[in-house]
């Protein structure tokens, strides 16, 4: 039945019908992470205006440019379920801290 519709349609109607979930900041970064990975360009740049402020793009995009951290979360994504308690803050704070400094890893 669905076979024949194309994945990119499939996708349109899951992410953006009138049923759609009002998605999370977790969900929305494990969602853009996975059309970075297929380097779907036109899909990722419609999760990154998903984020509901700049403050929250630019917290994101922190932890994209800290290599060690980014990984770790990638190591992360096939667990949705711990991706809906995320926020943005959360990453503002884990960056903040400064731990992923002084791990050699």
């Amino acid at each position: 039945m669905f076979s024949d519709i194309p994945p990119d349609a499939l996708a349109q109607l899951r992410e953006e019908s009138s049923n759609a979930q009002n998605f999370k900041d977790g969900e929305i970064y494990r969602i853009l992470r996975s059309y970075q990975f297929s380097q779907n360009v036109a899909q990722e740049q419609k999760w990154w205006a998903r984020f509901k402020s700049d403050d929250r793009r630019k917290d994101f995009h922190r932890l994209q440019r800290n290599k060690l951290l980014c990984e770790g979360f990638d190591n992360l994504l096939p667990y949705i379920g711990l991706w809906d308690p995320l926020k943005a803050y959360h990453i503002e704070r884990i960056l903040g801290l400064r731990c992923h400094e002084v791990c050699d890893c």
